[in-house]
C-alpha cells in the first residue's frame, strides 16, 4: 500500500470514528451534531478512496482521486468566506483536500 494511501486512510478512520474531538481541536469548541456526520461521511469517503488507490497504477484513477478531492476543496470556498465562526475548519479541510489532490498528481505524472 502506498504511503499517501495509508495517510489517507488513517485520516478517513480519525474522522469516521472521532470525528469531534478533531474539528473541535482545529474549531476551538462545539461544531454541532449536523456537522459531526458530515465528517464521518467524510471519513468514509476517505477510506474508500485510500483503499481504491492504494495500489493504483492507473494515472486516469489517480487523477479522479485528485479531481475529487479538488471538487471538495472548491466546494469549501463559499464556507470559508461566509461563515466566520468554522472559517478556521474550512480552511484546514480545504488544505488538507489540496494536500490530498497535490500528491496524487504528483504520483499520476509520475507514473
Amino acid at each position: 500500500m502506498r504511503r499517501a494511501a495509508l495517510v489517507r486512510a488513517a485520516y478517513g478512520a480519525v474522522l469516521l470514528l472521532a470525528p469531534d474531538s478533531l474539528v473541535e481541536g482545529v474549531a476551538g469548541g462545539e461544531t454541532g451534531r449536523v456537522f459531526s456526520v458530515l465528517r464521518r461521511l467524510l471519513g468514509v469517503r476517505h477510506l474508500l478512496q485510500a483503499f481504491v488507490l492504494r495500489d493504483a497504477e492507473c494515472s486516469l484513477a489517480k487523477g479522479a482521486g485528485a479531481g475529487t478531492d479538488l471538487i471538495h476543496a472548491a466546494s469549501l470556498l463559499p464556507f470559508v468566506a461566509l461563515d466566520g465562526s468554522k472559517r478556521r475548519v474550512y480552511v484546514v479541510d480545504f488544505v488538507v483536500e489540496v494536500a490530498f489532490a497535490a500528491v496524487d498528481v504528483r504520483s499520476a505524472l509520475n507514473d
